[in-house]
């Protein structure tokens, strides 16, 4: 017979499995701080080559379009502005990278959590299983003992 109670617990763990547990897994592997700034990390360089990609835009945008002369450009003047746009968005997306991440990071930690009480919960509920005693005998077969030996069988669950 099933103990409901444990098919309920692995159903649970294997819907957990199937949504994230990989992932929350990959993220648990990390500290806080480094998961963090790993993340942005990869986070400021996406951001700086978008820049560096924007930036060549508004140069081929202006000698094209506009038709500035290549000669007659403030180079010291696009310089800073260009400096300054790169610093603004590489703060900007580090501050809600961080926040973002950190929330990310909390959550698959809760998530994690939840998961170890649940394989607690089963493998309690296993072990006190283990040293209950048999209520139910089985009939001897011919030339074997009682089926087999069921109880090999009803292990895993």
């Amino acid at each position: 017979m099933y103990d409901s109670r444990k098919v309920i617990l692995m159903t649970k763990l294997a819907l957990c499995d199937k949504e994230n547990t990989a992932e929350d897994i990959h993220t648990d592997n990390f500290f806080r701080h480094d998961y963090i700034y790993r993340q942005n990390m990869w986070l400021r360089l996406f951001v700086l080559i978008g820049s560096f990609v924007l930036i060549a835009f508004r140069i081929l945008h202006m000698l094209a379009i506009e038709k500035i002369d290549l000669f007659k450009l403030d180079f010291q003047a696009e310089l800073i502005n260009a400096g300054i746009f790169i610093l603004v968005l590489q703060i900007l997306y580090t501050v809600i990278g961080t926040i973002l991440y950190t929330i990310a990071y909390e959550r698959a930690q809760k998530r994690m959590q939840q998961y170890f009480a649940l394989m607690d919960e089963l493998e309690s509920l296993r072990s006190s299983e283990q040293f209950s005693p048999q209520t139910r005998k089985e009939p001897l077969h011919a030339n074997r003992t009682s089926s087999m030996d069921s109880r090999n069988h009803h292990k895993v669950l």
